[in-house]
């Protein structure tokens, strides 16, 4: 059971390693750029990753808090690391409301993460 803790910091960190790769081109502005066609995603999945967000945007403050950010994934069996790696993560996306992640900057990893899905199956 040991051997289990130790992992689990190492597989945290494995996957922030990741997200930090799928990031490394990634930089925050301003809403006015936030339309399917500017961050090169169709249009459809762009409005079905806003509805996204609105749904877990549980006080609709347009930023998703840690707790908002773990429902999520616990609704698609996501295995996310603990509270303070996905302040972090936040953070590496240009979020800084308070360990959120805002509408904008969701949108903008979202995007990122769909176009290296899409490079992936090709």
């Amino acid at each position: 059971a040991a051997s289990n803790n130790s992992e689990g910091p190492a597989a945290a960190m494995g996957a922030l390693a990741s997200l930090d790769t799928l990031m490394s081109g990634y930089t925050a502005s301003g809403d006015d750029d936030l339309t399917a066609e500017a961050l090169g995603v169709e249009e459809e999945l762009f409005e079905a990753a806003k509805k996204l967000f609105r749904r877990y945007d549980d006080n609709g403050n347009d930023v998703l808090t840690i707790s908002e950010l773990r429902e999520m994934a616990r609704k698609f069996d996501l295995h996310l690391p603990g509270d303070e790696e996905l302040s972090l993560f936040a953070e590496g996306c240009g979020s800084s409301d308070n360990g959120g992640l805002n509408r904008a900057d969701f949108l903008r990893f979202w995007a990122d993460a769909e176009k290296a899905s899409a490079l992936s199956e090709q």
